[in-house]
């Protein structure tokens, strides 16, 4: 048999339930945005799936980085090899791309034998045939990403009120929490990765009438801690807050949304063999007022 043939006919058997076909088969989806985002879904025949993201691919306020483990039933592990069987993976595309554009790779594993299709997004149109499979994924993922092992999100803490429009320099604090089981280490905030804080005036316009895209004005944070050590802990479950100066120039009275950001793109996933989690972070937009 080619190894088409024993890909296929292996899937076919762990579709329709069969253990060992089952315990061979796995899948994986990569996405890319380069030189940005990188989020890589796994899941095993046995219904284990893991998660990991460095940020997110909107840069949504609050969001969770890190990695993620989940279970899935057997039923939805059947669906997925139905769902590949049916497309034929290998046989996919070609899919447009655009440069800088999201990029999805989808591999895998049945019978020894395994299969991937590189997925663009730059036409919509054309990931019809592709659709039930990525919707399916994007569900699972968003499931696993509730249970995380070890995860890093930003919160932003300023005066909210008390601040005069013009140039105004203002103490803040970012406060970093793990909502995982395990602790982890990321390069320390004051000690040269980038933390910015950008910020808006917002029109206070009547609710039937659209406003202009707001102006939007970035602050490096400088930090308040001299000589920090390379690496902050935060332990798992819990948050550790990092204190910063920041001058804004603010036009006018009126009110004002911010939203913070921290960003490490330095190299390794260790410290002395201890979890190192690196990426982007982005806080909520926070509302203040300027008098």
């Amino acid at each position: 048999m080619i190894e088409s043939e024993v890909f296929e006919a292996a899937l076919s058997k762990a579709a329709a339930g069969n253990d060992p076909a089952l315990q061979a088969f796995g899948i994986e989806r990569l996405t890319l945005v380069p030189q940005s985002v990188e989020e890589r879904l796994v899941i095993e025949g046995s219904g284990r799936a893991s998660m990991s993201t460095d940020r997110s691919l909107a840069d949504l306020g609050g969001y969770e980085i890190g990695e993620f483990r989940g279970a899935l039933e057997k039923k939805a592990v059947q669906e997925l090899a139905s769902l590949l069987l049916q497309m034929k993976l290998a046989k996919l595309g070609p899919f447009p791309a655009s440069p800088g554009g999201i990029q999805v790779r989808i591999s895998a594993v049945a019978g020894g034998a395994s299969q991937q299709a590189i997925i663009g997004t730059a036409d919509p149109a054309a990931l019809d045939t592709v659709r039930p499979l990525l919707s399916k994924l994007d569900a699972i993922a968003g499931e696993v990403h509730k249970k995380p092992v070890a995860s890093l999100s930003l919160t932003a803490e300023f005066p909210s009120e008390g601040i005069r429009a013009g140039k105004v320099s203002l103490r803040m604090a970012l406060v970093f929490r793990n909502g995982g089981s395990e602790g982890i280490y990321i390069s320390h905030p004051a000690a040269g990765s980038r933390c910015a804080l950008v910020y808006g005036f917002k029109e206070d316009l009547p609710p039937d009438v659209t406003p202009l895209p707001m102006e939007l004005q970035e602050a490096i944070l400088k930090p308040a801690l001299r000589d920090p050590p390379p690496y902050l802990y935060v332990p798992p479950g819990n948050e550790a807050a990092v204190g910063f100066e920041v001058t804004l120039l603010l036009e006018k009275p009126g009110k004002y949304l911010a939203r913070a950001s921290y960003t490490d793109a330095s190299p390794g996933s260790t410290v002395a063999g201890r979890r190192k989690l690196r990426g982007a972070v982005f806080s909520a937009d926070t509302a203040f007022k300027a008098s």
